[in-house]
């Protein structure tokens, strides 16, 4: 499609350090840094050092993160507001779960690739459980978040008609006294 994604240039080579944290800190790390991004405003993408708005790109989706190798695809396109919602509870949640448990993350470091796998699919199954519930109870204040809405525009309604008949029965009885007033009006002329 004509997008160039040759990944090094020796030239061009950042000199960066060498990352001294270790994988379970990168990975709390990289929990903390997602469920804190600034979704609202701005887009994931790996090809620029600095951040891009969503308003630069055009893009108005919930979750937009740059193709790197389609730079006009948006791959969180397909986000609904659900979805997105769980996404980033399961960010904040996970890195909860992850960073309460920091001798677990040790293990996970000194432990092979079998003990990773176990220990993480336990892991990831209570940080779904945990997510699981904060979406039900964020469910359940919106609902009734909504059932109060719903009351207060009743209640709302009902004060707008009680004000809009108190001024209907004022324009009637005005009416009735300009109608009275032009009937004496009109039998003393006579």
């Amino acid at each position: 499609e004509g997008w160039n994604v040759y990944f090094c240039n020796e030239s061009a080579k950042p000199n960066w350090s060498q990352c001294t944290l270790s994988i379970g800190e990168l990975f709390l790390q990289f929990l903390d840094y997602f469920a804190k991004f600034d979704w609202a405003n701005q887009v994931v993408q790996i090809r620029q050092t600095n951040m891009m708005s969503k308003i630069e790109r055009g893009w108005k989706e919930y979750m937009c993160i740059e193709d790197p190798f389609e730079l006009i695809r948006n791959l969180g396109h397909i986000v609904t507001k659900a979805m997105f919602t769980s996404i980033i509870n399961s960010f904040a949640v996970s890195y909860e779960v992850f960073s309460t448990f920091k001798e677990r993350i040790q293990e996970l470091e000194d432990c092979s690739d079998d003990c990773v796998a176990r220990f993480g699919s336990s892991l990831f199954a209570k940080c779904r459980e945990l997510a699981g519930e904060k979406m039900k109870k964020l469910e359940e204040e919106e609902q009734q978040l909504r059932r109060e809405k719903d009351a207060l525009f009743d209640e709302v309604l009902k004060k707008l008609n009680i004000i809009a008949e108190e001024k209907k029965r004022k324009v009637e009885e005005e009416k009735r006294k300009r109608r009275e007033e032009e009937e004496r009006n009109k039998k003393e002329k006579e």
